[in-house]
């Protein structure tokens, strides 16, 4: 049996293409409205920036960050969340 140069049998012709295409596209990306930024989201581009990494983020966004890279600002931002916590639960003696 010939096959086409796209891997697909001649015997199928153009017709098959065209409906594979029709049922395997991807619809268009939708356009969402931006939400307000969260004090954790805030948080996060902070420390994208401290990383070095924002550039990258704007021009390619979250998720071009590696693994490494997206662990990294997990547990810094987790880190910093725990000392807040603390230092807010933290009382002088005296103070009620």
């Amino acid at each position: 049996m010939p096959v086409q140069s796209n891997n697909i049998p001649a015997c199928l012709g153009i017709e098959f293409k065209k409906n594979m295409d029709e049922v395997f596209k991807i619809p268009p990306k939708k356009n969402k409205s931006p939400k307000p930024l969260s004090k954790r989201d805030i948080l996060k581009m902070e420390i994208a920036q401290e990383m070095g990494i924002w550039d990258k983020v704007e021009r390619e966004g979250w998720q071009s960050l590696t693994n490494a890279e997206c662990g990294r600002v997990g547990g810094i931002m987790k880190k910093r969340i725990q000392d807040q916590k603390k230092t807010e639960s933290f009382k002088f003696p005296g103070q009620k």
